[in-house]
């Protein structure tokens, strides 16, 4: 599941590693896909008493990784790094607006992205760090300056309207607690 995916190693994603390039277009989809199979199960838009145990799944792809060297926890993703950087982007949103809800505290999702004050998944390049550090603290201005930098920044925003158009103030931790035990990876 996402949330064993992201609990326990480090991440990184290594300068070779491409551009974060998804457009609009590709996490739309995403988006789109995801809502498609939460919905099917989720019984009414307006429902909060829902347990996702008996949701389905969603399987999402495959994330490869190495480990960095012997006896080093952290592993490279070597396929996998956009669908990986556009669930974070994801979470990072879900975090956010459970806290303007009041819904959930920051540290109970917090250990899926961060460990003891470090990212779980650590960017090659300062600019897509502080895209992230920027939605972590919640900054008005979310800029970029390389290329991954700006499409995250401009995915983040995408994500945000479309779940503020689609997701429900009930719905939300119901979605939230979904993508995390029931969106699956092969890892």
């Amino acid at each position: 599941s996402l949330s064993q995916l992201l609990t326990n190693p480090r991440y990184s994603i290594h300068y070779y590693q491409r551009e974060y390039k998804w457009q609009e277009e590709q996490i739309s989809q995403l988006l789109s896909d995801l809502f498609s199979s939460f919905y099917s199960y989720y019984p009414s838009r307006g429902s909060s008493t829902v347990s996702v145990a008996d949701f389905g799944y969603y399987f999402m792809g495959t994330v490869i990784v190495i480990q960095k060297s012997t006896g080093e926890q952290d592993q490279a993703i070597i396929d996998g790094q956009q669908r990986m950087t556009s669930f974070t982007l994801l979470i990072l949103y879900l975090q956010n607006r459970l806290m303007d809800l009041g819904l959930n505290p920051r540290n109970d999702i917090e250990g899926l992205l961060r460990t003891n004050g470090r990212d779980n998944i650590s960017f090659n390049d300062a600019t897509r760090k502080e895209v992230i550090r920027a939605i972590r603290d919640r900054s008005p201005e979310i800029e970029g300056k390389s290329t991954s930098a700006i499409f995250m920044a401009a995915r983040y925003r995408n994500i945000q309207r479309i779940l503020d158009e689609e997701l429900t103030q009930e719905s939300i931790p119901v979605f939230f607690e979904w993508i995390l035990g029931h969106v699956l990876f092969v890892k």
